[in-house]
C-alpha cells in the first residue's frame, strides 16, 4: 500500500502520473518486487 498526503493537488497528479504506467502493469510491479527481494529488502508483510 502507498499513500500520499498533499493539499497540493497538482503535486499529487503530477505524482500520480508517474506512478499510474508502472502499478497498473503486474509485470512491472512483479519485476520490480523481484529485484528488491534479490537486493535483500525485507517485506513487511
Amino acid at each position: 500500500m502507498f499513500c500520499a498526503v498533499s493539499n497540493d493537488r497538482e503535486a499529487l497528479e503530477v505524482l500520480a502520473g508517474f506512478m499510474s504506467p508502472v502499478i497498473n502493469d503486474p509485470g512491472r510491479v512483479a519485476a520490480i518486487l523481484a529485484e528488491a527481494d534479490a537486493m535483500g529488502f525485507e517485506f513487511d508483510d
